[in-house]
């Protein structure tokens, strides 16, 4: 059985959480920034205090707030906050799971209150430029890579260099 009802007055969820996937160089004093989204039928009025949260990994101790509309949040609009608390993400090579979350009094449903990201701390790598030469039947990419400890120019048959070669130079 398929029940419809219709959107509460007044319904907000956390939809995003930054950092996300897709960070580099994440910091040891990384800030949280979260997407406030109304999914209700009217408007929440600015001044509207929003209670927030965000938690690093389960269990975790929460980072709780307050965040305080300055304007009006029409139908399907996103307000953006950040924490003024920032996070411990500094460690290299490490998946680091946010929970950020919503606790408006006044929302009566809480199935989009939560937002859940996986957040990989990569490694800032400077590939440093890559060059094109078209003079050989297929296309190389010349770049720099860290060999052995050591800076080299390598060639490439892709711009995204999955396959290297080693080329010396003297």
């Amino acid at each position: 059985n398929v029940k419809l009802e219709p959107r509460p007055p007044i319904d907000v969820g956390v939809i995003l959480v930054t950092p996300n996937s897709s960070n580099c160089a994440l910091t040891s004093n990384q800030l949280v920034t979260i997407g406030i989204k109304n999914f209700g039928c009217d408007t929440v009025l600015a001044n509207t205090n929003v209670p927030v949260s965000y938690m690093l990994g389960f269990p975790g101790l929460p980072v709780n707030a307050t965040a305080v509309l300055p304007n009006d949040l029409p139908v399907d609009s996103i307000y953006y906050y950040t924490f003024a608390t920032p996070v411990n993400m500094g460690t290299i090579m490490t998946n680091y799971v946010f929970y950020a979350w919503s606790s408006l009094s006044t929302d009566p449903f809480a199935g989009n209150d939560t937002a859940k990201v996986n957040a990989f701390n990569s490694p800032l790598i400077n590939a440093g430029t890559y060059y094109f030469e078209g003079f050989d039947s297929t296309n190389l990419y010349w770049t720099t890579q860290l060999i052995s400890g050591s800076t080299q120019w390598v060639i490439s048959t892709s711009s995204f260099a999955p396959n290297v070669y080693p080329i010396s130079l003297g």
